[in-house]
């Protein structure tokens, strides 16, 4: 049986940032996830979602190790213009208000500083899908779909909104699906975006315009389902024009350059983030609507208040899965989401 302290289970952005910075804090620990560590650092095209990075999430990346895997790949935001009927409102100060990321790319770059890691022996990365754990005053017991059995002191869910270890804690869930999908795609452009971000209000729905690195940009469009799948079934002529037509105030002459996907919106957060030895963060805890692009941000301030209450911890002499530690910082991030 396993016997190292922290165990997470899902290697995404979320649970690997936080897998690197309990490394970097010389905490063995164990990473489990459905696919091997390869599949994640080969993977450029499986999710079309460009990632908001805040400053205080680049922050955060920095201390983990993982922003020098990123940089490269990221656009500044210099400004946020929102658009409603005829009004404008722009936000900036001449500072980057932000960075776009691709998620593939932003999966890729965790995944090569977990890799870095994981050759040092500082992390153990599994292969394997939660089947079931039960807590006991000595730690948590947990077996694997494979049969394998694992003993963790501090058990973190970080599996996202179908969270294996939520189900299985028997942790309560508010939802609220909006009914509504956004339909995502990436495309090229005749002019520069100069790091300008689009939130633009139209009758059909809240239409999100992000830049990507050169004269290209993603596009984020929260509509109705069937909307969204009228867009999706559009061949490529007639999606480019309806592009071209819809994105002509803010770029010239779009050109589709990726596919298109399909994501359902909805509102989703458990009743609690912790019990006795486990926590939930990220998706997993919290699963809130794109508009102002904060899923991510939230998961990884989750990872950082989870750092700093394991950390304090140990420097007291307690276990990293002390209960009334976990739920300190269960009380600063329900607040925060």
């Amino acid at each position: 049986m396993e016997q190292q302290k922290i165990h997470i289970i899902g290697g995404g952005p979320v649970g690997g940032t936080l897998a690197c910075l309990l490394a970097e804090q010389d905490l063995a620990l164990t990473v489990i996830d459905q696919v091997p560590l390869e599949a994640f650092l080969e993977d450029e095209s499986s999710d079309g979602r460009a990632i908001a990075i805040s400053p205080n999430s680049r922050a955060i990346l920095e201390r983990s190790g993982i922003w020098p895997f990123l940089e490269a790949h990221a656009e500044p935001i210099m400004s946020v213009k929102t658009v409603h009927g005829g009004s404008e409102v722009v936000f900036g100060d001449g500072e980057p208000q932000g960075y776009i990321i691709p998620m593939s790319l932003l999966r890729q770059g965790v995944a090569k500083r977990l890799k870095a890691l994981q050759e040092t022996g500082r992390i153990q990365w599994l292969q394997g899908s939660l089947k079931s754990f039960n807590v006991f005053s000595s730690g948590i017991e947990g077996t694997l779909d494979s049969g394998r059995e694992f003993h963790a002191h501090l058990l973190v869910g970080a599996d996202g909104k179908n969270s294996k270890v939520r189900h299985n804690g028997g942790f309560e869930v508010t939802s609220y699906p909006y009914g509504k999908n956004a339909i995502v795609c990436s495309f090229k452009h005749d002019n520069h975006h100069e790091g300008i971000a689009w939130e633009v209000f139209l009758e059909e729905g809240p239409l999100a315009v992000l830049p990507l690195k050169g004269k290209k940009s993603s596009m984020v469009w929260t509509v109705s389902k069937g909307l969204a799948s009228d867009l999706a079934d559009l061949g490529e002529e007639a999606f480019n024009e309806f592009l071209r037509e819809t994105l002509s105030p803010y770029l010239m002459n779009a050109v589709c350059c990726s596919r298109k996907w399909i994501y359902p919106i909805s509102l989703q957060f458990a009743n609690n983030f912790t019990s006795e030895g486990v926590c939930l963060i990220g998706d997993a805890a919290h699963v809130v609507h794109p508009l102002a692009g904060q899923g991510v941000n939230l998961g990884l301030k989750d990872a950082e208040a989870l750092l700093e209450r394991v950390t304090h911890t140990l420097s007291l002499g307690g276990s990293v899965g002390d209960y009334t530690s976990l739920k300190a910082m269960e009380k600063v991030r329900q607040f925060d989401t």
